[in-house]
């Protein structure tokens, strides 16, 4: 992920799957996950840096989810 600053975040993990983890700098800065209840996807993002951008990260993990169904198909 290319920030408009110039940053880049690196996403790996199992995408198609929902499950991946962001990181900056070789550093881990969150992990999201696919959780299922009442029938419904639900995901849980969990920032590890406390000085992290919160907000960013859960766009960041949105827009690769977003991307993952389109992918799949799951629109």
């Amino acid at each position: 992920v290319s920030l408009v600053d110039g940053t880049e975040l690196d996403v790996s993990g199992k995408i198609l799957d929902r499950e991946f983890a962001i990181d900056y700098d070789n550093e881990l800065l969150a992990q999201i996950s696919r959780r299922w209840l009442h029938l419904r996807d639900t995901y849980g993002v969990d920032v590890v840096r406390e000085d992290a951008d919160q907000a960013l990260l859960i766009a960041v993990a949105v827009c690769v989810i977003h991307m993952a169904e389109k992918e799949r198909g799951d629109d």
